[in-house]
């Protein structure tokens, strides 16, 4: 109800008698956001775009008054990804097309606009005790690694997540074939 912290009633230099730039007056009120568009990591829908590309000013049915619905708003530009979907074996969160839930679709620190080191994002569902090669738990040596160095963020056809790129022994769990056998704490 108060129109006028955003339009002049009388006159404007911009469309919709908007006071200023559409994304100045957003973030006028959107500090957070604002720290999260400072961040070595920007958005292009941000950097190239406008806020009421992906919000609606007013009101709408979705939440953060998004234009449409998370999943369908984030495939509107990354629509590469909607294949993936097609794969075995996929994370949740993206077969849900939650992509908020690891991605920040404003800015961050992380590469790929990710919401914390891909580690802490992937510990928050999955435990490193579960890796294993064969029944040998492995998890003294993944505790600290980057998880997507092994498993794909979104989707692969192999059962874990694995891949795309490792040796095939690896991936299918022969690693007898280069290497001696392995037992906990090697």
């Amino acid at each position: 109800g108060k129109c006028s912290s955003c339009h002049n009633p009388h006159v404007s230099r911009d469309k919709g008698l908007m006071k200023d730039e559409i994304n100045p007056l957003c973030l006028s009120c959107h500090k957070s956001i604002k720290g999260l568009i400072d961040k070595a990591v920007q958005h292009s829908a941000i950097r190239d775009g406008v806020c009421t590309d992906c919000h609606i000013a007013h009101s709408g049915e979705n939440e953060n008054l998004l234009v449409k619905s998370e999943k369908e708003l984030c495939w509107d530009c990354h629509e590469e990804l909607k294949e993936q979907l097609d794969k075995k074996f996929a994370c949740l969160p993206f077969k849900n097309g939650e992509c908020s839930a690891c991605h920040n679709p404003h800015g961050a620190s992380e590469n790929n606009l990710l919401v914390d080191n891909p580690i802490d994002i992937c510990k928050k569902c999955h435990s490193t005790i579960k890796c294993k090669v064969g029944d040998v738990s492995i998890a003294s040596v993944t505790k600290k690694m980057d998880c997507i160095s092994c498993h794909s963020g979104h989707s692969s056809d192999r059962k874990g997540i694995l891949g795309p790129y490792a040796h095939d022994a690896f991936l299918d769990n022969k690693c007898s074939e280069c290497h001696t056998a392995i037992s906990e704490g090697q």
